[in-house]
């Protein structure tokens, strides 16, 4: 699948989340900052561009999340 996220899949991740960052919980309209669609798993890791790796995400969250999240999910401790 591509990187890039299309208008209708955006919307579906938003709307699947409630317009809340998936990982704070924050309303999309309580952030002065606009929201991002993160990938859970990033692509360097080989995550794909599809419903079930894409997160709504705040851009705080996602930016202190950075693309390293993948070795938390390999080594569970």
């Amino acid at each position: 699948m591509s990187t890039y996220i299309s208008v209708p899949l955006r919307r579906f991740v938003a709307e699947r989340a409630d317009f809340r960052c998936e990982y704070c919980r924050i309303f999309d309209n309580d952030s002065y900052f606009s929201f991002h669609i993160d990938h859970i798993i990033s692509i360097k890791h080989g995550g794909l561009t599809s419903e079930e790796n894409l997160a709504y995400a705040c851009q705080i969250c996602n930016l202190n999340k950075g693309t390293d999240m993948h070795t938390f999910l390999d080594n569970p401790e």
